[in-house]
């Protein structure tokens, strides 16, 4: 019994020791990792939010040094832009969980941003053996690899993407937001830049033809077989295809799920601001925006992000968002006048007219003698219910006697209503100016207004064969063209404004819409019209006007074709588009009866 008493007296005590040996081990470790941790930066801003972000975290990372909090350190000194300590967090993090895969990568895409390709390798290559799954490592492994010149290298990596299924990855729970296109996208496009780098243009050239079948608003492919026809010496399709890209956004980055996380876990204006330039430089809006949003929760009196706010407010119609900021903004740049006009601009052509009209006073105070901007100011006073004062400027231009005053205020007066002395300014500026496109201009809007639509022709035709490079003279005459159902005098004329605005999206939808549509059909040419209204409906300039008239066009072409399959596809993107605007009801009905239709070719 005695025996079986020290037995267990022995046991516990041994079990004690050893606790009490893994308790003082685990601390000593804990310490060591902990004063391997960086010290905490002097941050002499007042970005409140930043400096309490960094104490919390390095705080928690010096009491409790696990792998977990040490690697959040280093997310927060990386989007904190304190790139060295990140570094070094991420180090200790690997250290600490060498089978963690977010730490190596990571590491690697702060050596990606750095410039530091090999060190990159190192890393994705880290990531990749602890799992292959996360298909970003591959592509940013290829990119080093291809800035280094170790091409076959490179392609072994991008192949891999290329025959990679995506339906199930690592990284697909980190971010829910969506890119334009798959990342095997990206992979081909740099593989074709390694055979045309390599002189491997046949490869090269199959490859873009396949991108450019699959994705066919990926600018990028368009530019690249555009120099390697002219590589091969064919400039007929190196031109075509340089002027495709130019339709498009010339800029394309993966969206990256993962390093999302650093930019929405960001309170620095340094690192914050260079996201959002990025996002806005691929176009990718919805991304942009929630950058702002989340950045000016940080950073509210921020000049530059007030801008970026206002402007993407305006552009995904949210306009009460975006007239919320305009005394911030005003103030801000009152004195910088290509913003000012920038974003009177983008008042005016979403019609909001009041705060147009505030942005154009600011901006013709900075130059008062910019005829457009006067003629604007008087338009958005007029709109916005400021009748007298629109009619005090237009009276000012009036006065003036300068052709250029003389058209803007007799335009004005039209709009006004005064037919009569809008006539009686008109026969001064045909006193002064009797040949000029201006006075064209003016005598075919005069013969619109009076109902005489041969005679508006007449000096459209005149006005735009003077000037054909003015927008206004193309879109004046084409309009009346297609009012009047003048089809083969329309086309032709779309055929000389093609020359002059290659990539217009007007042009490009008014000429694909009647070679599709048109009620002549022995004018009609669907495939061509259906390429036009394509490259309209995917223009990265396009006004939500001219994508769904190209679309309703494209979708029709398609159906003609007997590709209902596409049509389809392209008729849900229009229906949406659609149902965002305030459309009428008649326009609405159509779309819904082009749908019924192909709902039937099932």
């Amino acid at each position: 019994m005695k025996m079986k008493r020290s037995l267990i007296f022995y046991s516990l005590g041994g079990i004690t020791l050893i606790a009490i040996v893994f308790f003082v081990i685990r601390t000593i470790s804990n310490s060591g990792y902990a004063t391997q941790l960086p010290e905490i930066p002097r941050i002499t801003s007042s970005n409140e939010a930043l400096k309490e972000q960094i104490t919390t975290a390095a705080e928690t990372a010096s009491r409790k040094p696990t792998a977990e909090n040490i690697g959040k350190l280093g997310m927060v000194y990386h989007s904190s832009a304190f790139y060295e300590r990140a570094a070094q967090c991420y180090r200790l993090a690997m250290k600490r969980d060498p089978k963690n895969w977010r730490w190596p990568y990571y590491l690697g895409y702060l050596d990606k941003e750095m410039g530091d390709s090999k060190s990159a390798i190192d890393n994705f290559r880290k990531v990749i053996a602890i799992n292959p799954n996360i298909y970003y490592a591959w592509y940013y492994a290829g990119e080093a690899f291809q800035n280094l010149n170790y091409n076959e290298q490179a392609e072994v990596s991008y192949k891999k993407l290329v025959y990679t299924n995506f339906t199930s990855s690592a990284e697909s729970e980190i971010s829910n937001r969506m890119d334009f296109f798959p990342l095997n996208t990206y992979a081909r496009y740099q593989l074709a830049r390694i055979y045309l780098s390599t002189k491997q243009l046949d490869k090269a050239e199959a490859i873009l033809n396949e991108i450019i079948s699959d994705q066919r608003s990926f600018g990028p492919a368009y530019r690249l077989i555009g120099n390697l026809y002219n590589a091969k010496g064919d400039s007929a399709w190196s031109k075509y295809y340089i002027i495709r890209a130019n339709d498009l956004v010339p800029y394309a980055a993966p969206v990256d799920t993962i390093a999302d996380k650093l930019a929405m876990l960001s309170r620095s204006e340094m690192y914050l601001l260079k996201q959002i330039d990025e996002a806005e430089k691929s176009a990718n809006i919805e991304w942009t925006n929630n950058l702002v949003k989340h950045a000016m929760t940080y950073l509210p009196e921020n000049q530059y992000l007030i801008s970026k706010a206002l402007k993407i407010h305006l552009k995904m119609d949210q306009g009460q968002k975006a007239i919320e900021l305009v005394d911030k903004h005003l103030v801000a740049y009152q004195n910088q006048f290509t913003e000012i006009q920038e974003v009177a601009n983008l008042f005016f052509d979403k019609r909001l007219y009041a705060p147009a009209a505030r942005y154009y006073a600011q901006a013709v105070k900075l130059k008062p003698n910019d005829v457009k901007l006067q003629s604007r100011l008087a338009i958005s006073q007029w709109q916005s219910g400021q009748k007298e004062e629109a009619r005090d400027l237009t009276q000012q231009l009036l006065k003036n006697g300068q052709p250029d005053q003389l058209a803007s205020g007799i335009n004005l007066l039209l709009m006004f209503g005064e037919i009569q002395q809008a006539q009686r300014y008109l026969n001064t500026l045909k006193m002064i100016a009797p040949l000029s496109a201006q006075t064209q201009r003016m005598e075919g809007l005069m013969s619109e207004y009076l109902d005489r639509p041969a005679q508006a022709i007449k000096h459209y035709e005149a006005a735009f064969q003077k000037e054909p490079e003015d927008m206004t003279n193309v879109k004046n005459l084409i309009e009346m063209l297609f009012g009047q159902k003048m089809w083969k005098q329309a086309l032709s004329r779309l055929g000389e404004a093609m020359k002059i605005h290659p990539n217009a999206p007007y042009v490009l939808e008014r000429t694909g819409t009647l070679l599709v549509t048109c009620e002549n059909q022995s004018l009609r040419n669907v495939n061509l019209g259906r390429e036009l209204s394509e490259r309209a409906f995917f223009h990265s300039t396009a006004l939500p006007g001219t994508m769904l008239s190209a679309g309703r066009s494209l979708v029709l072409a398609c159906a003609m074709q007997q590709d209902y399959t596409t049509a389809k596809k392209y008729m849900v993107v229009v229906l949406n588009l659609a149902n965002n605007q305030n459309l009428p009801e008649e326009y609405m009905n159509d779309l819904l009866k082009i749908n019924s239709s192909l709902q039937a070719h099932m």
